[in-house]
C-alpha cells in the first residue's frame, strides 16, 4: 500500500478536449432538421384538428424514425 500523500501527486488530465471541442457546422445542417419537421408536422396537425394532442407525443417519438437512413 502507498502511503504518498495526495498534495504532492498531481492528478493527470484525461486527453478529452480533442474529443469534446465542438467544430464548425456544416453548410447542410438544416437539411436532416427540415426532413424531421416534415415527418412530423403532418401526424401532429391532424391530431390537433382532431383535438388530440395528447397522443402528439407518440407520433413525435415515431415519425423520425422511417426519415432517418438506413445504417
Amino acid at each position: 500500500m502507498s502511503s504518498a500523500p495526495s498534495s504532492t501527486r498531481s492528478a493527470r488530465r484525461l486527453p478529452l478536449a480533442g474529443a469534446l471541442r465542438l467544430g464548425r457546422p456544416s453548410g447542410i445542417w438544416f437539411k436532416p432538421a427540415l426532413g424531421v419537421v416534415a415527418a412530423v408536422a403532418p401526424p401532429s396537425l391532424l391530431l390537433a384538428a382532431l383535438g388530440r394532442l395528447d397522443r402528439a407525443m407518440y407520433t413525435t417519438a415515431g415519425s423520425p424514425c422511417p426519415s432517418s437512413p438506413p445504417p
